[in-house]
Parts: C-alpha cells; structure tokens; sequence
C-alpha cells in the first residue's frame, strides 16, 4: 500500500494519506476540502521490470558462456596460410579417400597372402599412434580440457576430430584411419586392432591380479593366515 502526500491550497498544510481513501480531505488545520491527484498509467509502478541485458548476461548458464568462448577462441597461424578453403577441402577428400581405398586394399590382399598380412599388422599399429596424436596435439593447443579428455578418454578423439580438428588433412587422416581399422571386424574378424587391444588389457589384468592375490595371507575358516604366497616370494 503505497501513500500520498495531498497540501492545502488555502493554508499550505501537508497531510499523508492512503491511495485507497476516496474522495476530497477536509484540511486539519482549515478545513478546506483537498482533492487527491489523478493517478496516471506513467506513474504505475510495473509489476514485471524489462530484464536488461547485463541481468542476462550475468545468470547464463556456465556451459553456454564455455560455448561462447570456444566459438571465439583465436585461430592457429596454419589455419590463415596456404591455399583457399575449397582447394584444402578438396585436397582433404582426395586424401581420405585414396589412404581409405589404400587401406582396406591393404586388408583385402591380406587375406589372399600373409605377408601383406603381417606387414599390415605391423603398420596398423604406426597408423593408430599417428592418428591419435593428430587429433590429441591440435587438442591441447585448443584448450587442456580437451586435451586432457583426448588423453584419457581415446573414444574422445573421434567427437574432438569430427567437431573441432580445423586442419582438414588432419582430419582426413585421421577418419581415414579409423575407418579403416573399423572395416578390421569385416576383412580380419580374428585379428581387429580393439580384439587385440582389449585382450592384452584383460592379460595385465589378470596377471597383475595374480600377483596381488599371491602376496596376500589367506585367512582360513579357524582364523590362521597362510602365508604361503609370501614365502614363495621370498624364495
């Protein structure tokens, strides 16, 4: 509730009164009647206030600022030399497709003779470290948190090659390459780069596994520890 401040005309006399009291005021000191004044629609106060733009600026979400930073993050001295866009474009297809076609070629005529097949076996492995180096180097220098993800999160590397890698030979290597140890599960079923990955892993674990399991006293149903793992040790 808000109130009015109405003075008297005839002897100067101010009163406060309540907006909701309706029509003229006798004056307390001269009795002369004081009218109140008309409300006007510029005088209202508003119940909802425009929100200005620095409001907004200051309650955006942390992930739509991080956007908006990455979108204006300075270029790589590469990316303003060298040819036009549709000449690297191009360039970056004819790349991707020749070391694709080349690739599972590569596979094809594995499967027909084993010394293309053991020599692309000791290839693949050259190919997949400089693919991912391809898109890690280029994610540090974007920012350390890509960097880190790429680093330790390898399934990052696609998402980062695909979405933010600007140098688009990179690119074409790197998809290149990555689409050619995908076909592995087609031509080499039994011999795919993650087959063989994922089997030395579960090697080193189990063995480290062991090893632990060895090293520690087994405590038996009447509460005696056998320490038979740690005298073969020292042994």
């Amino acid at each position: 509730m808000a109130d009015i401040s109405l003075t008297c005309v005839a002897c100067g006399t101010r009163l406060t009164v309540s907006e909701f009291v309706a029509g003229p005021m006798p004056c307390p000191q001269c009795g002369a009647l004081m009218e109140k004044p008309a409300k006007s629609e510029a005088s209202r106060p508003h119940l909802a206030a425009p929100v200005k733009g620095p409001l907004i600026n200051s309650i955006k979400p942390m992930a739509e600022l991080l956007a908006a930073q990455q979108r204006n993050r300075p270029k790589y001295d590469w990316q303003r030399v060298g040819p036009g866009l549709a000449v690297r474009l191009t360039t970056s297809w004819i790349l991707f497709v020749t070391l694709l076609l080349a690739l599972l070629a590569w596979q094809w005529w594995g499967l027909r003779d084993a010394r293309y097949l053991n020599a692309y076996l000791n290839a693949r492995w050259g190919l997949a470290v400089i693919a991912w180096l391809a898109a890690l180097i280029p994610a540090f220098q974007d920012t350390w948190i890509q960097g880190i993800l790429c680093l330790l999160v390898p399934p990052y590397t696609v998402y980062f090659a695909f979405n933010r890698l600007d140098y688009f030979a990179l690119r074409a290597f790197y998809f290149a390459v990555v689409m050619a140890l995908a076909a592995e599960f087609y031509f080499l079923p039994q011999q795919t780069l993650v087959g063989v990955v994922q089997a030395h892993s579960t090697e080193w674990v189990e063995t480290v596994r062991a090893q632990i399991s060895k090293s520690t006293p087994l405590v038996h149903h009447d509460g005696k520890r056998d320490f038979q793992g740690l005298e073969k040790v020292s042994q």
